[in-house]
């Protein structure tokens, strides 16, 4: 089985080697700074001077090019098949309460049926079971407020749905925008 990402997607080739370079990219460069070292008779402070000038600019690289290459893979999958990252929590829930609690993972919206899947990150698969809520309608859209925003991407936006395990928010991406824009809005 090929390396994939969430839903069975493939990974990008900078996914790939992001997800393993990093483990292997600082002890290579504490080896080559001690070559350095040893081959040029430089103190200490200037290899690592060295090292540090090499070892962080290449790695912000990788790490800024696996997450465009992530964004788009992300942004792909949504339009295909109407999967999107989210935070799901119930807010007429008890102050306090778990329910009351952002929820992060992926949904997808399918024959008239929200399917969420919780996830522990980003990069990790789902756990447990789905959670199914029939029949959203959407109810309101707003920006998310600066003191729940908490680790949530500024981007985000949250959608409040009427299910049928009561009332729930969403916070998404545009791409989760779009998807949750095909629901119908109640009439007035």
């Amino acid at each position: 089985m090929g390396d994939t990402g969430k839903a069975g997607e493939p990974k990008d080739w900078w996914e790939k080697l992001n997800d393993s370079a990093i483990w292997w990219f600082v002890p290579a460069m504490l080896m080559i700074s001690t070559v350095l070292r040893a081959g040029f008779r430089l103190g200490s402070t200037s290899a690592y001077a060295v090292m540090a000038a090499v070892a962080v600019p290449a790695m912000l690289v990788m790490a800024l090019m696996a997450r465009e290459s992530r964004n788009e893979r992300m942004g792909r999958r949504a339009a295909v098949r109407g999967v999107f990252e989210c935070w799901i929590r119930y807010p007429n829930a008890l102050p306090d309460s778990l329910r009351r609690r952002w929820d992060f993972g992926t949904a997808r919206l399918a024959d008239g049926t929200l399917l969420f899947e919780r996830q522990l990150g980003p990069d990790e698969p789902p756990s447990g079971r789905p959670c199914v809520f029939d029949q959203p309608v959407h109810l309101a859209h707003r920006a998310v407020p600066a003191r729940e925003r908490r680790g949530m991407p500024k981007a985000w936006q949250i959608v409040a749905l009427r299910t049928d395990r009561g009332d729930i928010e969403v916070a998404t991406s545009t791409e989760g925008l779009e998807v949750l824009g095909r629901l119908e809005t109640p009439q007035r």
